[in-house]
């Protein structure tokens, strides 16, 4: 995602700093304070601009919101100035709902792992990630899968914050699972980690243990993605086209797309979203990225692309509230 947020961004948001303490205390209570105070994990905040912070969550009231960077500085920025994933995550903290699933973190992929509840899982220990399918699955069906990565505020360690920007979420709303009822899996990769690296290997380990597992329809293999989730996806389609049946990106465009993007004669159907006033992956990138791709037709049966006039990167929420994308998506099956 986009260069980070400087200070000056912000610069004209009220500041405080921590008082400094007038009287001695004793090593003892210190070292006793910060064994049983929790730690608050850091999130990436950002502006309606585009840019973007390291921060932790303090407080709220309502109309703004306080956080704490990693200098220890805290700093209040009105809610208004916050993209409606960061205010969606304040107003969670707000009315004190938490988004944790009811049922502990599980190691171990199994038909079990599907409630009609999201369920948090950890692939090897090191890849966090919620999982939600069909509650007492039939037996004699086999369900879509759908693999989404997050983009850059996504990123953390809690298994919780790639859910914020509600686009896996979308593929549960009572609306399109009726309709399309599938598994839906939500890794989730460190701060300061991409897609394109170790991580994306992980997220294909773990849909393999899913596919292998779990009642699956292998022709029907799904990957979405937003900013570096969607940069994700161009190098899985590269590198591992004949796993999936359908591909969405939102907002992400790669220097490796149109490599290879191939399986059995016939390309991966593909669908892309962009804000054609987008300053963290400008809308030139995906259109000559689209370009590309789609010489040759032949490997490109399937190629759709949406642009929003006036809008910046932050469009998941226009993308997945958008019925005709479930509906073409879940249409599309593996042609081998």
């Amino acid at each position: 995602m986009g260069a980070g947020c400087s200070y000056s961004l912000i610069s004209s948001y009220s500041e405080s700093y921590p008082m400094k303490l007038s009287n001695l205390i004793p090593v003892v209570s210190i070292l006793l304070s910060l064994m049983i105070v929790p730690a608050v994990e850091a999130r990436t905040w950002t502006a309606t601009s585009g840019g973007t912070l390291e921060a932790e969550f303090i407080s709220t009231d309502g109309s703004a919101v306080t956080i704490k960077r990693a200098d220890g500085q805290t700093v209040t920025i009105p809610l208004e100035k916050l993209s409606k994933g960061d205010q969606d995550f304040v107003a969670t903290r707000k009315s004190g709902k938490s988004s944790k699933p009811k049922m502990e973190t599980v190691e171990d992929i199994s038909p079990a792992m599907l409630t009609g509840e999201w369920v948090k899982g950890n692939h090897r220990g090191t890849l966090p990630f919620q999982i939600y399918g069909p509650a007492k699955p039939d037996g004699s069906k086999r369900y879509p899968l759908v693999l989404y990565l997050h983009g850059k505020n996504g990123s953390g360690s809690d298994g919780e914050n790639q859910m914020q920007d509600g686009a896996a979420e979308s593929f549960v709303k009572p609306e399109n699972f009726e309709r399309y009822p599938c598994v839906v899996v939500a890794p989730q990769i460190r701060p300061g980690k991409f897609w394109t690296s170790r991580s994306g290997d992980e997220a294909i380990g773990l849909l393999t243990v899913i596919i292998e597992k779990l009642p699956i329809d292998r022709k029907r293999v799904y990957i979405c993605g937003h900013s570096i989730g969607a940069v994700g996806i161009w190098n899985q389609l590269r590198r591992r086209s004949g796993i999936f049946a359908a591909a969405v990106i939102v907002s992400g465009a790669s220097q490796m797309a149109g490599e290879g993007h191939h399986h059995g004669g016939d390309g991966v159907p593909l669908w892309a979203f962009h804000g054609a006033a987008d300053e963290v992956v400008p809308v030139d990138k995906m259109r000559d990225v689209l370009k590309r791709v789609s010489v040759g037709r032949a490997k490109w049966m399937d190629l759709k692309y949406t642009e929003y006039p006036g809008e910046g990167h932050e469009i998941v929420e226009k993308v997945f509230s958008t019925p005709e994308l479930f509906d073409w998506l879940f249409a599309q099956k593996r042609r081998d």
